[in-house]
Formats: structure tokens, C-alpha cells, sequence
């Protein structure tokens, strides 16, 4: 944590870095409520959103932490919303290993068998929000577990940030916003105007034929 610290207080201090990323890649409130963004690119925009607070699951509502918010938007406020993430994450590594002291039961939970039908819910990442949809067909494990990652949710709004910077800024933005490219290997989007929705064709949802859906996307109709 101390070379975290180093980082931190050298991001804060060098006008040079300040000039290069301030004002740099700008994502305003309305856009991030516009396409629901969370995690990190939402917080540094001024939202104060986090499942974990939100929502509490597992042991979250046993465990004090705090949510790093700025406003400013740009990638300097995102570099320095991950790095204060870090000190909270090192916070409830912390606090979790204390409670393992006083645990005398096994570390892991046995499914029992579920009803048949389905649901869905929400958990939050080192990106952002992840959205999960599961289907059981009454057994103890998931007949279908679907993923919306935060990733999805980025990646229309990277059109709007690059449109009024330079190419050389493009690796950049990107770095900040932190998209992971894994995720969309099962989707093939069919991306023509950013203010329509996006059709995505799926692979995988049924057992024999591949399936056209269209995905919720808040601010979209």
C-alpha cells in the first residue's frame, strides 16, 4: 500500500500528468445515467453507486467500507477513483480475514435442490455492475446463467467520449474506462446509429438454434 500511496500522491502533484489527462475523455452524469453505466467510470462522474452499499449481499452489510466518488469525469478522476478503490479493497481483505478467525463452519456452501423457473440479480465487479440471469430446471446448479458485464454498457459511449479527441488520446481513454474485451466474444453487435437500440445476436441461449435478442439498455427504447 505504500507504493500505492507514492502513486497516488505523484498523479496529485505532477502538472505534467495533470495536463495530459485532466479534462481528457469527459463522460458527464447524463450520459452515464443515460446508458447505466456504474463501477468506477459512473462514480468518477458523480454518481454515488455501488451494489455493494445499494444492494448489500453476501457479507457486504457486515463490512464498513466507503465509495470513492469525484465529479470532474475525465480520466484523471478515473485513475484516481481505482486507486482509492485499492486502499478500500486492502480495507475488506482486512476486515474478512479478522471475521475467518471466529468461523468454525466449512468455507463453502452446498446447493440445495431449486425450484424450477428463473431470476435474476445484480452483483458489483472491479468494472462495474454485473447483471446475472439464471434458469434451473429444479437441480442444485443453473440449467442457464446469462452475463450482462459493465463492459457491455461502455462500449456504445466510446463513439461519443473519442468524438472531439485527438486519435493520439484514443489508448488513453480506453486505458481508463477499462473495458474488457473477453466479454464480448459471444456477442456479434450490429452497431449502426448509437441512438437506436443495438441488436445482438447469441449464441448459446438455446440448446439447438442461435437466437436474436435485444438487450436492455437504460436510455434506449
Amino acid at each position: 500500500l505504500r507504493t500505492v500511496d507514492y502513486l497516488r500522491r505523484a498523479v496529485e502533484s505532477d502538472p505534467l500528468l495533470g495536463l495530459r489527462i485532466k479534462g481528457m475523455g469527459v463522460l458527464t452524469s447524463d450520459i452515464i445515467r443515460q446508458y447505466g453505466i456504474s463501477g468506477p467510470a459512473a462514480r468518477a462522474s458523480g454518481l454515488d453507486i455501488d451494489i455493494r452499499k445499494d444492494e448489500p449481499y453476501s457479507l457486504y452489510s457486515n463490512l464498513n467500507f466507503s465509495v470513492p466518488v469525484r465529479s470532474e469525469g475525465d480520466i484523471y478522476a478515473r485513475l484516481l477513483i481505482r486507486i482509492e478503490e485499492i486502499f478500500e479493497s486492502a480495507s475488506i481483505v482486512g476486515a474478512c480475514l479478522t471475521m475467518l478467525k471466529r468461523v468454525n463452519s466449512p468455507l463453502f456452501t452446498q446447493l440445495d435442490k431449486m425450484p424450477k423457473g428463473e431470476g435474476i440479480g445484480r452483483t458489483e465487479s472491479p468494472e462495474g455492475e454485473f447483471f446475472h440471469y439464471i434458469r434451473t430446471r429444479g437441480g442444485n446448479v443453473p440449467f442457464r446463467h446469462k452475463v450482462r458485464p459493465p463492459s457491455y454498457m461502455i462500449s456504445p459511449v466510446v463513439e461519443k467520449i473519442f468524438k472531439y479527441c485527438g486519435i493520439e488520446n484514443y489508448p488513453l481513454i480506453l486505458i481508463s474506462l477499462d473495458p474488457a474485451y473477453s466479454y464480448f466474444s459471444g456477442l456479434i453487435a450490429e452497431v449502426g446509429n448509437f441512438e437506436n437500440p443495438t441488436e445482438i445476436s447469441e449464441s448459446g441461449f438455446s440448446d439447438s438454434t442461435k437466437k436474436k435478442s435485444k438487450y436492455f439498455v437504460p436510455g434506449r427504447k
